[in-house]
């Protein structure tokens, strides 16, 4: 775990995906985070999107896709495949 200037958290989590490390960072004062799996490509971000007239809670996930254009959202979903 590191610290960046008292501002953010740098450190690792489980991929949700496929369990290996992935980089996980936080905003702390923003709540702002991403999270990136270099194993299987899996990507997900929470951030603040501010308009002229509004702020937005903004998600975006990328999953990996298989050999037969099935989105792998996690690892029960390989062990389904086998059976």
């Amino acid at each position: 775990m590191s610290w960046t200037a008292g501002m953010s958290v740098s450190d690792v989590t489980p991929c949700p995906v496929c369990g290996q490390e992935a980089e996980h960072d936080l905003d702390c004062l923003s709540g702002e985070t991403f999270t990136d799996c270099l194993s299987c490509g899996y990507f997900a971000s929470t951030e603040i999107l501010t308009t002229s007239a509004k702020d937005f809670w903004v998600e975006t996930w990328r999953f990996p896709m298989d050999g037969n254009g099935r989105i792998r959202r996690g690892q029960s979903n390989e062990n389904a495949d086998r059976n």
